[in-house]
């Protein structure tokens, strides 16, 4: 079971030393404690220095505020390296490439996980909503990063009073056997369903 990010917003964030070098040692003088809408603010304005416009800078603060805030540290800690969330060279925005009432493929052209998947996500409710089918399905490919956190998405759904699923799959990190050469991915998956009282499970 999963806690939902949104209920958390509502109280101070502890955020250690935000975009800080990672090679200091944190120690309790140098952890400040801001809001939530402070750190997306303070992510937004970085995100924008290195490249991204307005509107995709927000919504990558968003999603990483939303990790930072469940405890999954694939959110803020990225902007200690900058070059890592800066715009692929020759990336463009996401687009459909084919689709059908109750399905699309989007090109994420080379944009970055979290936009390709928060697209993918309000596309399959735009379908679900259109269309008297029980499902709707959007695949996403070509990112230069990858999802982050799925709950975000799933979250996202569920918040519109749908049934989220969000899968992905990862490079080899994990051995079948000690010792033994990677062979398996992480292959994340994650569910958001909404519940008439209280935030989305």
């Amino acid at each position: 079971i999963a806690v939902s990010a949104r209920a958390l917003f509502r109280s101070p964030v502890p955020v250690a030393a935000l975009f800080r070098s990672p090679a200091r040692r944190v120690s309790t003088a140098d952890t400040v404690t801001v809001t939530v809408a402070e750190a997306q603010s303070k992510t937004a304005a970085a995100m924008r220095k290195i490249g991204w416009d307005a509107e995709d800078a927000a919504l990558q603060a968003e999603i990483m505020t939303a990790a930072e805030l469940c405890g999954n540290n694939q959110g803020l800690v990225k902007m200690y390296n900058p070059s890592l969330m800066a715009p692929s060279p020759g990336a463009a925005k996401p687009t459909i490439e084919r689709e059908t009432p109750t399905s699309a493929v989007v090109n994420a052209n080379q944009s970055p996980g979290m936009l390709a998947a928060v697209n993918a996500a309000d596309l399959a409710l735009q379908k679900l909503r259109s269309q008297d089918g029980p499902i709707a399905i959007v695949t996403a490919y070509n990112t230069s990063t990858s999802s982050g956190q799925l709950a975000f998405y799933c979250e996202r759904m569920a918040r519109q009073g749908a049934i989220g699923i969000a899968l992905a799959n990862s490079p080899e990190f994990v051995a079948a056997a000690p010792g033994g050469k990677p062979i398996f991915g992480t292959n994340p998956v994650a569910f958001g369903i909404p519940q008439a009282a209280g935030p989305p499970l």
